[in-house]
């Protein structure tokens, strides 16, 4: 995968849905090598704007507890990634680095805006190997 916002060598039907009855949408897909868990993120929201952020939870189940380690939270806009932090003792968020991500502003079929972003996550970060099933939980923010 290359990182690069733009999502066209995405192929693949298995998707995580956001959205419903709301015009705040959005599709997760994810794939990963030896090294990255890969993400691309469409999101199409007819009221975007700068507070318009998802939120993307992963935790590696092999461990009970999220943790330093074992679990990562990231936070991306349009503008591609804001932070990404995992969890110390006490629940306390604390930055991590080599999380890697790219957006492009993108308008749809409909003619909605909308963001594509792609995120990088070094599976290190999640204590995991390429073999292991890694849990995910999103939700949108701020919509109109």
């Amino acid at each position: 995968v290359n990182v690069d916002g733009d999502g066209a060598e995405w192929d693949s039907d298995d998707a995580l849905f956001l959205g419903s009855d709301t015009q705040a949408q959005a599709i997760i897909r994810a794939t990963h090598n030896a090294e990255y868990l890969y993400l691309v993120i469409d999101r199409r929201d007819s009221t975007l704007n700068d507070k318009s952020t998802m939120d993307i939870y992963l935790h590696n189940p092999a461990y009970e507890i999220p943790e330093e380690g074992h679990s990562v939270a990231i936070t991306i806009s349009g503008n591609g990634l804001l932070k990404a932090t995992t969890f110390q003792a006490a629940g306390k968020a604390k930055a991590v680095s080599g999380v890697k991500s790219e957006a492009q502003r993108a308008l749809s079929s409909d003619g909605s805006e909308g963001y594509v972003a792609e995120v990088a996550i070094p599976l290190s970060l999640l204590g995991a190997k390429s073999t292991d099933t890694i849990c995910i939980s999103a939700y949108l923010k701020g919509s109109g």
